[in-house]
């Protein structure tokens, strides 16, 4: 039998059948480009007419996700300086609908500080995600890391990668800090990259034909959660 080769994830679960090679590379790239952008442009038309959501992306860097952001390093204008780890947050209380981090949660050293502030700034159900480093990836453990979890085959002393994720380290955080109706994904695609992230999607594909252990073959792990209303 003709090996298959995956064309698309972002839109369901169809696959088209296309010989191995090049132009099915070339193909199933520009596939998936066509229907991110499909999803993206349907996305903006769904928010015709609806009161736009104030949504703070935290450790922002370049990403403009969002409407409000906040950085260590402001990458981009509009981006406010703030030190995730100590400073609170420059927004009043109740202000956002959702916070968003990406590839943050694991250079914080204070973790309390961040998640304080991100309930504070957060709306009553206003809705956190959290997309951090998967303590489970098997690449972590085979290519190099150290038993404090830093990842010396790519950074050497100068790794500032404190920690690794399990679904309930972040879902312990959550409820220690006054969110609720919490979710643990593992995502094959983020926004951007994030070391490998990016390209995860035929991991992920792999996993589901294979019966793989999935969280073994993903680099993040996704936490959502919302803001509990009865706790300021």
């Amino acid at each position: 039998m003709r090996a298959q080769f995956p064309i698309k994830l972002l839109n369901g679960h169809r696959e088209s059948k296309i010989k191995p090679g090049p132009e099915a590379t070339k193909q199933v790239f520009s596939r998936s480009v066509t229907a991110a952008l499909t999803q993206s442009i349907a996305d903006v038309i769904k928010m015709e007419g609806k009161p736009k959501m104030r949504i703070l992306n935290a450790g922002s860097g370049n990403d403009t996700y969002g409407t409000d952001f906040i950085d260590l390093y402001p990458g981009n204008p509009g981006v406010l300086k703030c030190n995730l780890d100590v400073d609170r947050f420059p927004y009043a209380d109740n202000t956002f609908d959702e916070v968003y981090s990406q590839c943050v949660f694991e250079h914080l050293i204070d973790r309390s500080n961040f998640m304080k502030e991100c309930h504070r700034v957060l709306k009553p159900n206003g809705k956190l995600v959290i997309i951090t480093d998967n303590a489970a990836y098997l690449g972590f453990h085979i290519f190099g890391v150290a038993m404090d979890h830093k990842y010396i085959s790519l950074y050497g002393d100068k790794d500032t990668h404190y920690s690794l994720f399990t679904p309930y380290h972040l879902k312990n955080f959550a409820k220690r800090y006054g969110f609720e109706n919490d979710s643990v994904t593992y995502p094959s695609q983020i926004r951007g990259q994030c070391g490998v992230a990016g390209k995860t999607w035929l991991l992920k594909w792999f996993a589901h034909k294979t019966g793989f252990c999935e969280k073994l073959l993903m680099v993040n792990i996704k936490l959502e959660a919302t803001k509990r209303p009865d706790v300021n």
